[in-house]
């Protein structure tokens, strides 16, 4: 089976992608909420494994995101949170 490497997919529908996926959208249906964005931005819409791809890598990241030490953590342990963790706890809250 001869496979045709995957064009490069465009930053614009990659950010659309994680967005819809932090929405909590399943990725069939963010393939098709993405298709209208793909065709106003004048791209190729991504093929549902590419999306599965993008899906998967989000919510991985999400988790992981999920699981990094809070100040709270650095205070059990005994010791003053840095600006960094504070910085990192606070724009996580902040963002949709």
């Amino acid at each position: 089976m001869c496979r045709m490497p995957r064009p490069p997919l465009d930053r614009r529908i990659v950010r659309e992608l994680q967005k819809l996926t932090r929405r909590g959208e399943t990725a069939a249906e963010i393939r098709r909420l993405c298709a209208g964005k793909a065709a106003q931005l004048g791209v190729p819409r991504p093929s549902y494994s590419t999306v599965l791809r993008v899906v998967r890598a989000e919510r991985r990241r999400i988790v992981l995101e999920a699981r990094r030490a809070s100040p709270l953590d650095s205070l059990v342990r005994g010791r003053v949170p840095t600006p960094y963790e504070l910085e990192q706890f606070f724009s996580a809250r902040i963002e949709p």
